[in-house]
C-alpha cells in the first residue's frame, strides 16, 4: 500500500521567506489512483501531484504565522478524497 510523508526545508523562517513542502511518496504514484496532496491546517490544497515519488512546492508568508502542513493520498489533485492515508504533519512558523 502507498503512504507518503511531509517535510519542510525549514520550521522557523523569517517572515517573507520562502519555504519548500516536500512530498514523499513510498511508491511511483503514475501507475496508481493516488494524488500526494499537501493541505494546509485550513484544508487547502498547496500541491497536487499525481506521479513520481517526490513532489515540491513552496509557501511563504509576508507576516510572522504558523501554519500546518499534511500530505494526504488522494484520489483527486484539487480535493482530499478517497479516504487514503494521511502524514504526520508539519508545523511552520514564520518569524
Amino acid at each position: 500500500s502507498c503512504v507518503v510523508k511531509v517535510t519542510a526545508s525549514a520550521l522557523t523562517p523569517a517572515a517573507g521567506a520562502s519555504v519548500t513542502l516536500t512530498a514523499t511518496a513510498n511508491k511511483d504514484l503514475g501507475p496508481t489512483v493516488w494524488f500526494a496532496d499537501i493541505v494546509d491546517e485550513n484544508g487547502a490544497i498547496v500541491l497536487g501531484c499525481g506521479s513520481g515519488t517526490t513532489c515540491t512546492t513552496t509557501v511563504t508568508s509576508a507576516s510572522a504565522a504558523a501554519h500546518q502542513y499534511t500530505a494526504k493520498l488522494s484520489t483527486s489533485p484539487t480535493s482530499i478524497s478517497g479516504g487514503g492515508p494521511a502524514s504526520a504533519t508539519v508545523a511552520v512558523t514564520w518569524n
